[in-house]
């Protein structure tokens, strides 16, 4: 799979590392939440963010919907990141900067993919998968496909995937189709049952969708302690 284009010095990859590093990242989210965005981007530390800098300064202007709402997602998924203890968080910045074959790209990754999401939440899911990234809970194929995922998926059924594998008792989660669409998102993958099976189960189809191990990773980094692994 492949990753976003990008040049080849990063223009976001200082800014990125050094907004990690960010001793009151924690505080300063905690005002996009209670002031608001717009408040916060007249005149304020969320502004003075270097990420944020560099957001603004690639030519992008809050003027634009679509500008304003990748900032809406920028602050999301560093409302997230905010909630890393900092000595992790600097952490993650060396880790990202030591990583020649992939780390200076990550931070551009992360800006096109998250202008890429059609739903604010799914910035909140991409942080989690970055924070799996850096505490090697995911590799780094396996964070790059499901940034994609998250972006091709209904964000209805990447809620509902966390719902299949957080609850007790999954059959309380009625999926629908949720298995069959989210395998263009490499979420699932289904196989083929004979013409007897398939004339025996009644089924509309005969192939049959299950969730695959990609979408278990998903779950897992998404729900953390709250993940059971014992199901398809």
């Amino acid at each position: 799979m492949q990753l976003p284009d990008s040049s080849p010095k990063d223009p976001f990859e200082e800014s990125f590392l050094e907004t990690l590093r960010k001793s009151d990242l924690a505080d300063i989210v905690q005002d996009v939440a209670e002031l608001g965005l717009d408040s916060l981007l007249v005149n304020g530390p969320f502004r003075d963010l270097p990420l944020i800098g560099s957001i603004v300064a690639s030519g992008k202007t809050v003027a634009a919907i679509r500008d304003w709402f990748l900032l809406r997602k920028v602050a999301k998924f560093l409302q997230r990141l905010a909630s890393v203890p900092l000595e992790e968080r600097r952490s993650m910045a060396d880790q990202i900067k030591e990583d020649k074959g992939y780390g200076q790209r990550i931070a551009e990754s992360i800006v096109v993919y998250l202008d890429r999401y059609d739903h604010l939440n799914k910035a909140e899911l991409l942080s989690r998968m970055f924070i799996a990234y850096t505490r090697g809970e995911l590799q780094r194929e396996e964070f790059i496909r499901l940034a994609s995922a998250i972006d091709t998926a209904f964000i209805h059924d990447l809620e509902l995937i966390n719902q299949y594998y957080s609850l007790e008792d999954p059959d309380q989660v009625d999926l629908g189709d949720t298995k069959r669409t989210v395998f263009n998102s490499g979420l699932s993958s289904f196989y083929v049952l004979t013409h007897h099976e398939w004339r025996r189960s009644g089924a509309e189809h005969p192939q049959v969708y299950h969730f695959n191990q990609l979408a278990m990773k998903f779950a897992k980094a998404a729900l953390g302690d709250s993940f059971h692994g014992d199901r398809w």
